[in-house]
Order: structure tokens, then C-alpha cells, then sequence
């Protein structure tokens, strides 16, 4: 099964792609707010102008063997999906593992790291919309955890 890039934004105007099956999928996860910003987490997203991908078509007519090595060529492309999905989790989750965590001092310990006032390291924590807010208006890059990534909610 091959999927469609869209070109997404939150309405804190964070720019970012999306992968799915078909159109009508992101409109079902859009409209079920299942889809948050990496940035900021809002749900709140719309599809944005993109240049789709088209493949082109070949004058030559498919024979039943190359069907089949269609076939088989998603399959590939499905499993290396996969792959290289599950690679970016662990990394994820080993970046998320190494960082520390503040709990609801996040915001407090991310604006002396910007202004130098502690040592710089990577930290994790809670923080409330309006606390975000105020990070990415001081210049402060900051990402809601997805729940599955999270260490405190994992099973």
C-alpha cells in the first residue's frame, strides 16, 4: 500500500508533512483530532497547497509478471516502511530516555537554559498550552510526547 505525502500546518502556523493512505484517511484523522503538531501539539490542523506526486504511466501494457512484480515492489516498500518507522521510535525513545525530566518545572528550566543561566542539556517535562505558548514566543523550540513515546505512560 503506497501512501500520499500532505503538506499540513497547526493553527500556531507550524509547518509539517503528514504520510497516509489516501486523502479521505487524513480527513477522517483530521476531523477525529488524531493528528497534532510535532511542534506544539496542537490538533487543530489543516491540509496546506501541496504538489502531489504523480507516477507516471508507461504506453506499455502490465503482463500478469510484472503485476506481480508490482505487487511484490510494494510489499518491499511497505516492509521498508516499517523499518525505518521502527528505527525512528527507538531513536525517539532513546532521545526521550537520555533527556531529563523536570516534571512541571519544564518551562521554568527551559527559559534558564536559553538564557544561559544553567547548563544546557536536554530536558522533558509538562507544560500547559499557555506555557508553550510563552516557550515558543521567547524562541524556545518545545514538542508534545506522543503517548505511546512517553516513558511515564508506557506499559
Amino acid at each position: 500500500m503506497g501512501f500520499k505525502v500532505f503538506n499540513l500546518s497547526c493553527t500556531n502556523h507550524h509547518m509539517f508533512e503528514g504520510w497516509f493512505p489516501s486523502a479521505e484517511a487524513l480527513d477522517d484523522q483530521t476531523k477525529r483530532g488524531l493528528i497534532s503538531c510535532p511542534y506544539c501539539g496542537e490538533t487543530q490542523v489543516k491540509k496546506e497547497l501541496s504538489a502531489p506526486y504523480v507516477k507516471g504511466s508507461s504506453s506499455v501494457p502490465q503482463t500478469n509478471s510484472s503485476s506481480k512484480e508490482s505487487q511484490l515492489q510494494d510489499f518491499q516498500s511497505s516492509a521498508n516502511i516499517e523499518q525505518v518507522r521502527a528505527l525512528l521510535m527507538k531513536e525517539f525513545r532513546n532521545i526521550i530516555n537520555k533527556a531529563e525530566d523536570v516534571g512541571d518545572r519544564f518551562t521554568e528550566e527551559a527559559i534558564k537554559i536559553h538564557h544561559g543561566e544553567t547548563e544546557e542539556r536536554s530536558i522533558r517535562g509538562q507544560a500547559t498550552a499557555e506555557q508553550r505558548e510563552q516557550l515558543l514566543d521567547e524562541g524556545i523550540d518545545v514538542f508534545s510526547i506522543p503517548d505511546d513515546l512517553d516513558p511515564k505512560k508506557q506499559h
